[in-house]
């Protein structure tokens, strides 16, 4: 049995490799013991996996029922069949698909050696522009696109297909070569190496390849012949341009200097160095893009000047010795001591007896474009991001309510002291939960948390202490607030997340051991420092977190903003503190500053206005103690949830409050409840997303049927608070709610039903 490495060896001397690459379906080659030897990009993509790590026995990703079939499909390729079946596969992430698949044995030698197979997403396919539906005519038009000639031929050497490349390598339109014999059309090939190289590979059953000046065309080409059941397939390049360039390269190592002007013309960088790298022509686009002039480029070495590291050099240098030519991307640098993205061919040159003599690059810089796509990608992330931190606010947020009505309903009749300090530790803890759900959501979709005015130093004090607690006892926290601080406008929780976000880097980077300042003072950022920050100028509070830890590099410190960007291990972070640091300091209408350098620990600094007199007067004057709204006095409210405990834990605390209460779980019960007229009800209560009718739709129904009746609309997410006014719903309840927030809704509601009434 012929090894994997000699089958893919087997693929790349005929050009397969090229070809299968190209293409946009899967293809793949398992040898005869059902082993996957190869699989193009395209499959790769599917697996996951890198060119040397697939590994995959015939049938692996197969829909369990269908693996016997296949198995024979297989078998009969085996046997010198080609088959062509229909069958449904499973992806390694799980994903269903449907794929029509074609096998084909290939031969070395006359011996089967592999299975060569081709498929196609059936249901890509159908919603694909052309809408087709026969693998066949896909191939066909694949066929059809490629650059380079195809032919296939019957047993008779009749024309039985021709691609629109190989009717112009021909020099002949379809209808002049289908249905007729090779020999007829070609007279003097029969004798030609391409005419022999023919006959061998029908005859021994064996892959031909052949290169030679055709004379009857005046081309040079390169052909491959594929013995195949209904008789040859034959792929023909056209390389007179090849040919032609070869020539002309080796003209052009001698004439570099007179024809300097013309490649300095080129966008793109274009170098020659020798075999041993060492560079001996640089253009005018090298110069811009890299920064180094030609006079300092000549003679130098190529690896030494524009790579930090032999990573993708090496393979790129023996890729070009072995197979005369590379193509890929490579991370090079510049003069500046930054680095660029580099879309990099390199072609071989030869002498004029065909021995290499040095290697001639063309290297497009596509560093903006790698960093578009990044941003998309990221910016699709978060996106998803997004949408699941909306899913899980909106459960989490039905989770907290029943917890935190239930808490201050216990605590209003409590007398023991122990027990009201632990219902007040459940509220506290069930208070603190909804924030940070609020946090995430502040970062996934902007929503604002709650603003009040802050002491610096209370803020100061309260990070010193989580500090104390959090952080190891090798780690010595300091904290100076200097001079009296301004107070700031913000949410306490958000900042104290920033504060400890960076409290938490600066542990990871001190993992010996070391030192934390934490210090606040008050500053005033002038107008150009606040146009540079996209921020109003003014004065402003300045809290300063150091660390004595390892420091970082420009280039990390350039990035460590971006969304899950991280340098620590995998499992150790998300990527996500800095940039939700960020987030929320520009939300604030601030900033963050970083000053850093490997070795010298590290410098945040975070820059927040300061609280206007006027603002500190305002909330002064909100800060009164919260007063209940009075009893109710047995008016009906009806409570319409899909979540029993949030129904069980509401109707406790309003009956407790002198109203009486009716329950339902949809929308449909608490209509088919008010049409049946067995109690007046005077205010619903309900959820906005519920199943089968939403809450919405259920305002809908109710501005028809009961159109005096007032609604008071409740959400996990806050976002929904924006369809307060719709129908007759007069009030939003966020989730989790207390009870003070509830009876205040509820007095409020029945108050503002009562003015729409009489009015």
């Amino acid at each position: 049995m012929m090894a994997g490495a000699e089958i893919v060896e087997l693929l790349k001397s005929n050009g397969f490799d090229a070809i299968f690459g190209a293409l946009p379906d899967t293809v793949f080659a398992f040898d005869v013991g059902g082993n996957l030897v190869y699989a193009n990009s395209e499959l790769r993509d599917r697996l996951g996996v890198d060119a040397d790590s697939y590994d995959s026995p015939f049938g692996t990703l197969v829909d369990p029922e269908r693996r016997e079939e296949v198995r024979a499909h297989f078998e009969r390729a085996i046997s010198g069949q080609t088959v062509q079946y229909t069958t449904a596969g499973v992806l390694p992430g799980g994903a269903r698909v449907r794929v029509q698949v074609v096998i084909a044995p290939l031969r070395s030698h006359g011996e089967v050696v592999a299975v060569v197979g081709m498929a196609r997403d059936i249901e890509e396919l159908e919603i694909s522009r052309e809408q087709s539906t026969a693998l066949q005519t896909e191939l066909e038009r694949v066929l059809n696109s490629i650059s380079d000639g195809f032919y296939f031929f019957s047993h008779d050497w009749t024309f039985s297909y021709v691609n629109p490349r190989g009717q112009t390598i021909a020099q002949r339109s379809a209808e002049e070569l289908l249905g007729r014999s090779l020999w007829d059309v070609f007279p003097d090939m029969y004798a030609s190496e391409f005419g022999i190289a023919y006959r061998s590979a029908v005859a021994e059953s064996r892959t031909v390849s052949v290169r030679d000046h055709y004379e009857a065309l005046g081309s040079w080409l390169e052909a491959t012949a594929y013995p195949t059941p209904d008789g040859l397939a034959v792929y023909v390049r056209d390389v007179s341009v090849e040919e032609e360039a070869r020539q002309q390269l080796i003209e052009t190592q001698n004439q570099l200097a007179a024809q300097g002007a013309l490649l300095d013309v080129a966008h793109d960088a274009i170098i020659v160095r020798s075999l041993g790298h060492v560079i001996r022509y640089w253009n005018a686009a090298a110069s811009r893009i890299y920064g180094w002039t030609a006079e300092e480029a000549v003679g130098a070495s190529a690896r030494e000047l524009l790579y930090a590291s032999d990573e993708g050099f090496v393979e790129a240098a023996a890729a070009t010795l072995r197979d005369g030519h590379w193509s890929g991307e490579l991370i090079q640098r510049t003069k500046s001591g930054g680095t660029l993205v580099a879309d990099s061919s390199w072609t071989l040159v030869v002498s004029a007896d065909g021995e290499p003599e040095s290697i001639f690059t063309v290297n497009t810089n596509i560093t903006e474009r790698k960093r578009q796509e990044a941003i998309l990608l990221r910016a699709q992330r978060l996106n998803s991001l997004g949408t699941f931190a909306g899913g899980i606010a909106h459960d989490l947020n039905n989770v907290l309510t029943p917890i935190l009505t239930s808490a201050q309903l216990l605590a209003e009749g409590e007398t023991d002291p122990g027990r009201l300090q632990m219902l007040a530790a459940i509220e506290t803890s069930a208070i603190r939960g909804a924030e940070m759900i609020r946090q995430v959501l502040s970062f996934a979709r902007g929503v604002e948390g709650k603003r009040v005015r802050i002491e610096a130093l209370e803020l100061l004090g309260e990070f010193g202490e989580l500090c104390a607690s959090t952080l190891p006892k090798s780690i010595e926290v300091t904290v100076d607030a200097g001079e009296h601080p301004r107070d700031v406008l913000g949410d306490r929780t958000q900042l104290l997340q920033v504060l400890m976000n960076l409290a938490v880097n600066a542990r990871d980077a001190m993992p010996g051991g070391g030192h934390l300042t934490v210090s606040a003072r008050s500053t005033e950022v002038d107008g150009v420092e606040a146009e540079r920050q996209g921020v109003t100028a003014g004065p402003f509070t300045v809290i300063t977190v150091e660390d004595t830890g390892v420091g970082m590099s420009a280039d990390t410190i350039s990035r460590i903003f971006e969304p899950f960007f991280t340098t620590k291990a995998p499992g150790s972070g998300t990527g996500l503190g800095l940039a939700t640091s960020q987030a929320i300091m520009s939300g604030h209408g601030g900033y963050l500053r970083v000053y850093s350098e490997p070795g010298h620990g590290s410098r945040f600094e975070l820059f927040l206005p300061s609280t206007p007199a006027v603002v500190e007067d305002e909330e002064q004057s909100r800060d009164t103690s919260e007063v209940l709204p009075p009893r109710g006095d047995g008016q009906l409210v009806l409570i319409v949830d899909d979540e029993q405990e949030i129904r069980a834990s509401t109707r406790r605390v309003l009956e407790a409050h002198g109203y009486s209460v009716a329950v339902a779980s949809q929308g449909q019960d608490a209509i088919d409840y008010l049409n049946s007229g067995r109690s007046s009800v005077d205010l619903v209560l309900t959820d906005i997303m519920m199943p089968v009718m939403d809450g919405i739709a259920l305002a809908h129904a109710l501005a028809v049927s009961h159109p005096d009746l007032p609604i008071v609309a409740m959400s996990g997410l806050n976002g929904n608070a924006g369809r307060v006014g719709a129908e007759r719903i007069v009030s939003f309840l966020t989730k989790p709610f207390g009870s003070p927030d509830l009876l205040r809704a509820v007095h409020d509601a029945l108050t503002r039903g009562r003015g729409m009434r009489d009015g």
